[in-house]
């Protein structure tokens, strides 16, 4: 059965290899101890790949004139509509409106009562339903993440027998056309996080997230390693639809006051994504047709921390150093952190800007370096400009810039096995460590459209880049000892630069079947990235391994092999050193 509304009108509206940083060890196999090369060896790898995934399909499927899901970095709303008694209503104008949008989009709901809005931005929504001779009804608090079709569905009573009608937003609301297990984050739900403000701490609050450490106040910084349901080894953070796989390895960080939706992703992902593990998608605020701002920021010093370190555990045994107590061996030195942002219009209802700055310095102690705090200074700057081309066709160009300036990292040389790692190796003095200065970005330009009422075609291409360069805070020869675990002199001398290109276009339509409830949709993807890699490193002259007996200190040195690629290796020409 069908009802139609008078005097209605339609108005349709509108994944990369992975490639790590870390710092390559120089020792493989049983080789502990190194000493830095008398001459380094440059080298520059480029290495360009393709990896392209082109999908058509064909869902022929019954479903929803609404069932059209959305791109990655988009949402859609639709519902149908029907009377008190079931009947389906033709002709109900809806209109649409929220602060991510430009402009009131209207739509009107199609023979057999559905309306939809693809795309639009991610973001809070009210939707007022209007139709002659039914009551006006208004449905506030929509909220639509990043990829999420939202399904409104709305009943219309007749005129007279109530006034309008006002739902506030109530229960979640379920992407129906997605078998994505997904968490969302809007922005309000981000900042009341009650832990550090990184994708460590998002990660940490997502259900079926295992991250391998918490982070509470900010000084960890790590979530390399994390997985959803057994999966690790493809997880893919995006931010506005480019690929940052690899991002922590670099040393960049993302400016989290500039985040407005997070979507993760942990299983049963749909085509577009050709792997298992954790999908993260962050889509930055944009502008508005209000100038608006606001102001973060946070401070800790050692003087308003107690002490976690007590006696109890100080008595069986618990050291600092000669010049640091005890009690002091773990303490966040300091810590602040400043984030600002501002946005607005160059013309309303056309073009939109956005800009964010964060600073992060922290500072904490750490019983393996007694020497002084460990610190990290970071600094991000984040812009994006939204433009109406013309009426459903939008260009959205974004870019951020990233810097991480480390004075001492405490990376060894030793290999998987050893024992010795960043967090256990003993730095007794400077020299030992490494400066780390890492800086990167990200930029894109995309640009999404409808062309007439079942077309939906959106190109977007990108970069991802990382320059790490380390340099030792010594020269000296160094040696590693895997049982005391106390490592001592130079350190490497190491760079590697990334650049990840990207480019992405897809085209969905949505074709009308006889059968009122039967659609067809037909969608073409192709998804390419080139990832450029280059940099140096200091090759070891000698390679040491360290053990110790009853009475001495051994360790075996070996010459560099011929081929330098492979590093050291049981050749010729070893020798004992006694008390060393």
């Amino acid at each position: 059965m069908q009802s139609i509304c008078a005097g209605g009108r339609y108005i349709a509206d509108g994944t990369g290899l992975e490639f790590g940083l870390r710092p390559p060890p120089i020792g493989h196999g049983r080789w502990r101890c190194s000493v830095p090369a008398v001459m380094n060896r440059l080298y520059a790898a480029r290495t360009v790949s393709l990896l392209a995934l082109l999908s058509l399909q064909a869902l022929l499927a019954a479903a929803s004139a609404g069932a059209q899901t959305p791109s990655s970095t988009a949402a859609a709303i639709t519902g149908r509509i029907t009377d008190a008694t079931g009947a389906v209503l033709s002709g109900v104008t809806v209109a649409l409106s929220g602060d991510a949008l430009m402009g009131t989009p209207t739509a009107t709901s199609s023979s057999d009562g559905f309306y939809r809005f693809l795309p639009v931005p991610p973001g809070k929504y009210s939707l007022v339903f209007s139709c002659q001779g039914f009551t006006t009804t208004t449905r506030n608090g929509v909220h639509a993440g990043p990829g999420f079709t939202a399904t409104v569905d709305v009943t219309l009573s007749v005129e007279g027998v109530q006034a309008d009608v006002t739902v506030a937003s109530g229960s979640a609301i379920v992407d129906r056309y997605s078998t994505a297990a997904t968490v969302n984050f809007d922005a309000r739900e981000l900042s009341d996080l009650p832990t550090s403000r990184s994708i460590f701490a998002i990660l940490s609050a997502t259900p079926a997230v295992h991250v391998g450490r918490f982070e509470v106040g900010g000084t960890a910084g790590d979530a390399s390693l994390y997985s959803a349901y057994g999966t690790a080894a493809a997880n893919r953070p995006m931010i506005e639809g480019i690929s940052v796989s690899g991002i922590f390895a670099t040393g960049l960080t993302l400016n989290f006051g500039s985040f407005d939706e997070v979507s993760v992703g942990t299983a049963a992902h749909g085509p577009e994504w050709p792997l298992p593990g954790v999908q993260m998608q962050i889509i930055v605020k944009s502008g508005g047709n209000h100038y608006h701002g606001s102001a973060y920021g946070d401070f800790e010093n050692r003087a308003l921390q107690a002490f976690n370190i007590d006696r109890e555990q100080i008595g069986p045994g618990a050291e600092g150093d000669p010049t640091l107590a005890p009690r002091e061996a773990n303490r966040v030195w300091s810590d602040h952190d400043l984030n600002a942002d501002v946005g607005g219009y160059i013309a309303r209802d056309k073009a939109w800007w956005y800009l964010s700055w964060r600073e992060q310095d922290v500072a904490a102690r750490v019983v393996n370096f007694p020497v002084k705090p460990l610190g990290t200074e970071l600094v991000n700057y984040t812009g994006k400009v939204t433009y109406e081309l013309k009426a459903k066709h939008r260009l959205v160009l974004f870019g951020h810039l990233g810097r991480n300036h480390q004075p001492n990292r405490l990376d060894p040389f030793g290999p998987v096995g050893s024992g010795l790692t960043a967090a256990t190796a003993i730095n007794e003095s400077d020299e030992s460590t490494t400066d780390l200065l890492a800086s990167g970005w990200v930029w894109k330009g995309e640009w999404n459209g409808v062309i007439g009422e079942r077309a939906l075609v959106e190109v977007r291409a990108g970069e991802f880049g990382g320059d790490r360069v380390e340099k030792p805070n010594g020269t000296s020869a160094r040696f590693e000892d895997v049982d005391t675990l106390i490592v001592r002199g130079g350190n490497r001398d190491w760079q590697q630069n990334l650049r990840r290109d990207e480019v992405l276009g897809s085209f969905s339509y949505l074709r009308m079947a006889a059968l009122a409830v039967t659609r067809s949709r037909l969608a073409a993807r192709f998804f390419a990235t080139w990832t450029r890699r280059s940099g140096g490193r200091a090759i070891p002259a000698t390679c040491c391994t360290c053990s110790k007996t009853a009475r001495q200190a051994k360790c075996t040195c070996f010459k560099l092999l011929r081929d330098r690629r492979m590093g050291c290796g049981p050749t010729r020409g070893t020798r004992a050193i006694r008390g060393v």
